[in-house]
């Protein structure tokens, strides 16, 4: 579902990047527009649903979270790095003396801290969007969500699936009142962390969830109406996880190239600046099917790399990480922190 919910996210931002802003608002308010709203929403809920998973494996919260570190930021960092030092320096218009020393430059390293800037000096000026790497605005949010997810485990709610669900659904009406009632504008990115959450509830509840086809598209009808009703937007995260789990547990065979690695990541950090960089450098890319023949293959060639020379490396560094809780738990501190000195 990942990689599938990133191809379809990749082959989007061919219209974006090609079109702009411009072909972004008709396209989300053409019917093709649902299918892409749901793409969110289905890719958080089903984070939540993966990684309420790795807590429940982690054998302490401190694991949990050197886990999540070592999945998103060294990835991060060397997209950061490769943007700012290799792909800025090649298309940028300013004098390569001016462009190191500007301001814009030295803010782009705050992307390998999820403080995310999108513009790099001189650099896609002339593109129907500017950004270098624009989807990056979801970063953010993921870590919110574990953060979040953190400090729920921390007070032992998500062992205790009623009362974190009353706890959701509290938050959910909460929100519903200020959006529905107050008419204070609801927040994507804060309808997103439900979605995680809505994600990690459905992991809780597995095994009372039944799968129906007839619920399933009760769900996707409900997805597409809440998304297009503002009032209704913290509602979305619950029929979309239902979606997410009807289709995550189709399991169809996997081939051996999706066997080989998880990709999705990678597909997420390098498709939009490849795109760009297409749209700068090429006639042909400047077309939305050219730019998509050009850049998928490239944007899989750059995943694979990123996940057999960066991501699966920084991930056997758990073992490290896996010492130091071992550690940790033998001393003092460890011990009362853990309830056990």
């Amino acid at each position: 579902m990942r990689i599938t919910l990133a191809l379809i996210i990749l082959c989007f931002h061919t219209a974006v990047t090609t079109g702009g802003m411009v072909t972004q608002q008709a396209i989300n308010s053409s019917p093709a527009g649902l299918l892409i709203g749901m793409l969110l929403p289905l890719f958080f809920a089903l984070s939540g649903y993966l990684v309420s998973g790795s807590l429940e494996r982690s054998k302490s919260l401190g694991v949990f979270l050197g886990l999540r570190g070592l999945r998103i930021f060294p990835a991060l960092a060397i997209d950061t790095l490769l943007c700012a030092l290799v792909l800025g320096p090649l298309v940028t218009t300013l004098p390569l003396n001016d462009y190191f020393q500007h301001p814009q430059f030295i803010q782009y390293f705050q992307n390998i801290l999820g403080i995310i800037h999108y513009h790099l000096p001189g650099v896609f000026e002339s593109n129907p969007m500017s950004e270098v790497n624009g989807q990056l605005w979801t970063i953010p949010s993921e870590l919110e969500c574990y953060i979040l997810l953190a400090a729920l485990a921390a007070v032992g709610l998500h062992k205790r699936r009623s009362l974190l669900l009353g706890v959701v659904m509290a938050a959910t009406a909460a929100l519903e009142y200020r959006t529905a009632v107050q008419g204070v504008p609801g927040w994507v990115g804060r309808m997103i962390v439900l979605c995680f959450i809505a994600g990690v509830l459905v992991n809780a509840y597995r095994d009372r969830i039944r799968l129906n086809g007839v619920a399933f598209i009760a769900a996707t009808a409900l997805t597409a109406i809440c998304l297009r009703t503002p009032a209704l937007i913290y509602v979305t995260p619950f029929p979309a996880a239902y979606m997410m789990v009807c289709l995550g547990y189709l399991n169809p065979r996997k081939s051996k190239f999706l066997e080989s690695g998880d990709y999705s990541y990678g597909l997420f950090l390098y498709g939009f600046p490849i795109q760009q960089l297409i749209v700068a450098t090429t006639h042909f890319g400047r077309t939305w099917y050219g730019n998509l023949v050009l850049s998928l293959p490239i944007a899989l060639a750059f995943a694979v790399m990123s996940w057999h020379v960066f991501e699966k490396r920084a991930l056997n560094q758990k073992k490290y990480l896996f010492a130091f809780d071992r550690w940790w738990v033998s001393t003092a501190p460890g011990r009362l922190l853990r309830g056990k000195g």
